[in-house]
């Protein structure tokens, strides 16, 4: 519906989040809230087709969760199951409460230090 589209058109377009290629793969990577990524990730993939994997990090409870719209990419197998977690090709999960923050840590430092490396070419 059109509130449904509004508010996923916003949060995509005023979040602090970030892209990075991961397995070959262009990924989104947003921080979430308990409502979860279902419907926004499908959104997002739909609207934006440069990205093949959309990952979400809740960092309260400390799970990721991976989609992708692609048949050619398994993210249970390529993202999931790496992290001790598990789902389907197209929709899958960990639980990384324990390593979050040092993962997050080093995603921020890796994410900067890609940025300035292409703003120096």
């Amino acid at each position: 519906n059109l509130k449904e589209k509004k508010r996923f058109s916003d949060a995509s377009a005023n979040d602090d989040n970030h892209c990075m290629t991961i397995n070959n793969l262009m990924c989104y990577v947003k921080i979430i809230g308990a409502e979860g990524v279902s419907k926004y990730a499908d959104w997002f993939l739909s609207n934006n087709p440069q990205y093949d994997v959309y990952i979400g990090i809740n960092p309260k409870d400390g799970t990721v969760s991976f989609r992708t719209q692609r048949n050619d990419v398994n993210v249970a197998a390529m993202f999931a199951k790496p992290l001790g977690g598990g789902g389907h090709p197209k929709a899958a999960g960990a639980n990384i409460k324990g390593e979050f923050e040092d993962i997050y840590k080093k995603y921020i430092t890796d994410s900067f230090n890609k940025m300035e490396e292409l703003l120096s070419m």
